[in-house]
């Protein structure tokens, strides 16, 4: 049981200290190394939310198939409720994304949770309507 807290607080600290650092990177290759490098340590001590967090942003940043097969291996580790919160949020981004990100996103919602596709394909026309 000892142990097991000292190596907890050892990884939160590694994962405080590559927080920071993703903050003060200068360039995208870093920044996606560094978000890859959390995702993982996020998943590896169960902290899923945390670690959709950083795929979406590594999504955002890089657009690459790597990027987007993280972000829906961990989308499938959800569950319902977890589902609806992250397609939530990824309604923040709408205008973040281009097209083709956003075509290959809702093909994959459709064929996970083609409900909660409807929704974000919803939302995501309301907000480019406002635009």
């Amino acid at each position: 049981m000892f142990l097991k807290k000292i190596s907890q607080r050892m990884k939160d600290r590694k994962m405080s200290k590559i927080e920071r650092r993703i903050e003060r990177s200068q360039g995208d290759e870093e920044r996606n190394r560094l978000l890859a490098e959390l995702m993982n340590m996020k998943v590896e001590i169960g902290d899923i939310e945390g670690a959709f967090e950083a795929a979406v942003e590594r999504l955002r940043l890089i657009r690459s198939d790597e990027s987007f097969e993280d972000f829906s291996a961990i989308f499938k580790k959800f569950d319902r409720p977890m589902r609806t919160a992250a397609t939530r949020s990824l309604i923040r981004l709408a205008g973040e994304f281009d097209e083709k990100l956003w075509e290959r996103v809702m093909r994959f919602f459709f064929s996970e949770e083609p409900d909660l596709a409807i929704d974000l394909a919803t939302a995501c026309y309301r907000i480019s309507r406002r635009v």
